[in-house]
Parts: structure tokens; sequence; C-alpha cells
């Protein structure tokens, strides 16, 4: 099983300046029938509800929809004294994976990911040196690799040929 990636996995640029949030959209498609597809996804999802905390998880067969909710929380271990530091508590991901029929022998994926981050302090404006504590969370935009590894670990689990 190929590692998942580490961390957030957003694009820095585009989240610093987005104002609302954005679902990523990922897709491939499967040289295998719905039902094994199906099936495969609902084996990987254990896979992607371990890379946070409390997940909670939707599964909807007949209209080929996955839901996957989880929260990660970012270690502070010792004194945070960069503002770097003190940005981010950790995140949320929303993950919507859908299953479609193509045809009999074909059947298309497609991850969407919404990720907000859960921010710690942020720096006052025109006081150097003064922090607040953040209230909402921030949108973030995905990179898409966690959307990858997760295709991959579909194939992973289809019948090998």
């Amino acid at each position: 099983m190929e590692q998942p990636p580490a961390g957030m996995q957003t694009k820095e640029l585009a989240s610093a300046t987005s104002t609302r949030s954005h679902r990523s959209k990922v897709a491939t498609r499967y040289a295998a029938p719905y039902d094994q597809v199906w099936d495969a996804a609902v084996r990987a999802v254990p896979k992607l509800e371990q890379l946070g905390e409390l997940p909670l998880s939707k599964y909807d067969k007949a209209h080929g929809r996955i839901e996957v909710r989880e929260t990660h929380t970012t270690p502070q271990e010792g004194p945070q004294t960069s503002a770097e530091d003190l940005s981010f508590k950790g995140w949320k991901d929303d993950f919507v994976i859908e299953v479609r029929r193509v045809s009999d022998m074909e059947t298309k994926v497609t991850v969407h990911r919404t990720v907000l981050g859960i921010p710690g302090f942020r720096a006052c404006r025109g006081h150097r040196g003064c922090i607040r504590p953040r209230r909402a969370y921030e949108p973030e935009v995905s990179n898409g690799e966690i959307e990858d590894w997760f295709l991959t670990q579909i194939q992973d689990e289809l019948p090998k040929k």
C-alpha cells in the first residue's frame, strides 16, 4: 500500500487568497463493472478515515455516493514562538466520492474534497508583535494529492485480472 501524503495538502498561494470554500475534483475511470468498483471504494474508505480523527462516513450505493468528514489536529509540542507555529491548529476535510457507471465494464470515480483550516492565531494588523485568536474556519484549496492517493487505493482494492 502506498503511503498517504502527509499534512494538509493544499496550494499555499491559492489558499492564502481564497475567501470562500473550494471543492476540488479529481477523477479517473476503471475498466471494471460498477459493483466491483463500488465495493473497492467501500474497502478503501477506512484507509481515508485513518488519516484524520473522529471520522464520520455515510454510504449511499443507490446514488453511488460516499461522504467522509474528518478532523486533523496539528501537534503543538513545546513553545510556539513564530507566527507560523501559531497559524493553524489543524483542518477539517469533507470528501465526497461519486461512483458512476459509464458502461457495463467501465466505471468513473470522482473524489471531491473541501478543506477548512482550523486557525490558531494571527498577527494583529498594524501592531507589531500582537497576536490574537482567530475565530472562524478558513477556506483552503486542495492540491489534489490526497484525492489521487485515494483513487490508487481503490485501484489496489479491485480484483486482479
